[in-house]
């Protein structure tokens, strides 16, 4: 189990609007968010925060067009610059054999920005129009990865016929490379799918689907060697996931890298399911899981571990933990969410060892840090009676803490579930930790610390 200690929530955005998707980076001088804002019919904004994620500046609007913009990213360069990628729809009247129709175009955009200036590029578009009315050409989904000076951004094209289902249309990915030679657009065949790309070793490893079911052995692995212009294409195979089709285009996915693990997280929406994949490069698949009844994956690597945060179809944001081996260590409830109903859209980054997560609620976009404990392990766990009202600390700490037989305990603290302190109290004369009689959680969490030691064990309560 993971102990969360909240400091507060911040209240990023106060517009009481559809504010959703947020993305978040650290930057020198604390964070950058952007998310999807309802206004004009979809917008990009974006805020300074410093480094208590407290909001420094006013909203800031990447306008580019007068239609709807959505699905942003975000990176930041070691120069402290700021990437933000996003897609942009804008739309042109025409005429043909006296009837008027609109042209449509699908724009993708990189927004590149500091505290002082802000700059834009179109890197890629599709247009199609609606004088037939059944066919459809857009891009989505941008995911934008970047080290030092480099960033690449990958996405994927879909040009289809309204008469068909999705999953028949035609489907391709781009990678957008931005390095020190020059721009680079690369595409990749028909029927490749959801794409995602992370920085590695002298390139980049970009990972999608091809095909039309979503399964392990479809997976596509393809490192991008930019020192020798070189491309590998690798194969996780031998593990069928899954071979469901993804009937809606509105799904989510991330992917994150550790030396030479990847994990790459992607949302089923045909089980209502997150199905994951940790492997080792090339080709070595360590590790698969499914998370039913869940949306929106979100991966950060800290704490020399994979965190996970998503989304219960009930509302609230989970986390799980995935050690660098691919090996799952445990899942928390990151209880911050009161609408059952709502899709939270969870987005973490680190700075300075804090691990500061932004989401939607109730409209708006707030953030909060995930603080201190996150890089401990529970020792073991073990049961109390349910009106068991103590401790024998001589007891316990012989038999469950097994500290080092001359250290000192100099404190003791109680915990539930979401990270909040609970009172209690320990008399020293008589080694005994009382509890409180009214404990309503059956799950708590005790850390036991000392000179040289510090140790925290899960308490259930039974009946």
């Amino acid at each position: 189990m993971i102990i969360l200690l909240f400091l507060g929530l911040i209240r990023i955005t106060n517009t009481y609007e559809d504010e959703k998707n947020p993305k978040v980076i650290s930057s020198p001088s604390g964070f950058f968010v952007c998310w999807e804002s309802s206004k004009n019919k979809g917008d990009i904004e974006g805020r300074w925060l410093n480094v208590n994620g407290f909001p420094v500046s006013t909203v800031i609007s990447f306008h580019s067009d007068t239609f709807s913009q959505y699905y942003p990213d975000i990176a930041t360069l070691q120069t402290g610059d700021i990437l933000v990628t996003f897609i942009s729809d804008s739309v042109v009247k025409d005429t043909y054999a006296g009837s008027s129709f609109d042209i449509i175009y699908n724009n993708l955009y990189l927004f590149k920005l500091n505290t002082d200036s802000i700059s834009f590029k179109k890197i890629d578009y599709t247009a199609y129009d609606t004088y037939i009315d059944l066919y459809f050409s857009y891009l989505s989904f941008p995911q934008i990865s970047s080290k030092d000076s480099l960033f690449s951004i990958s996405y994927e094209i879909v040009d289809g016929d309204i008469r068909y289902p999705v999953y028949q249309n035609f489907w391709y990915s781009k990678l957008y490379i931005s390095k020190y030679q020059g721009d680079t657009m690369l595409e990749f065949g028909l029927d490749l799918w959801k794409p995602s790309v992370t920085i590695w070793d002298s390139g980049f490893v970009m990972i999608h689907n091809e095909g039309s079911k979503w399964s392990v052995e479809n997976l596509k692995v393809n490192y991008i060697n930019l020192v020798k212009d070189t491309f590998n294409f690798f194969n996780l195979l031998d593990t069928v996931f899954t071979d469901e089709i993804n009937y809606s285009h509105e799904i989510n996915w991330d992917f994150c890298s550790f030396s030479d693990i990847f994990f790459y997280a992607t949302e089923n929406d045909a089980l209502d399911e997150i199905d994951c994949v940790v492997f080792k490069y090339p080709d070595s698949l360590l590790n698969f899981f499914v998370i039913k009844n869940a949306q929106n994956p979100s991966i950060i690597f800290a704490f020399n571990k994979f965190y996970l945060f998503y989304n219960k179809l009930d509302g609230k944001i989970l986390c799980k933990r995935v050690n660098k081996f691919g090996d799952i260590i445990d899942t928390i409830s990151v209880s911050i969410i009161d609408d059952t109903a709502f899709n939270a859209y969870p987005c973490p980054t680190v700075k300075n060892n804090r691990l500061f997560l932004v989401f939607s609620r109730d409209g708006d976009i707030y953030g909060v840090f995930l603080d201190s404990l996150l890089n401990i392990n529970i020792e073991e766990s073990f049961t109390l009676k349910n009106k068991e009202p103590e401790i024998i600390v001589n007891t316990f700490v012989t038999d469950k803490v097994k500290v080092f037989p001359k250290s000192k305990i100099s404190k003791f603290i109680l915990f539930d579930v979401n990270g909040a302190r609970i009172k209690c109290s320990y008399v020293s004369k008589r080694k005994v930790l009382y509890l409180p009689q009214n404990l309503k959680s059956k799950i708590f969490f005790l850390m036991v610390k000392g000179k040289k030691f510090k140790k925290v064990y899960k308490l259930i309560k039974i009946e």
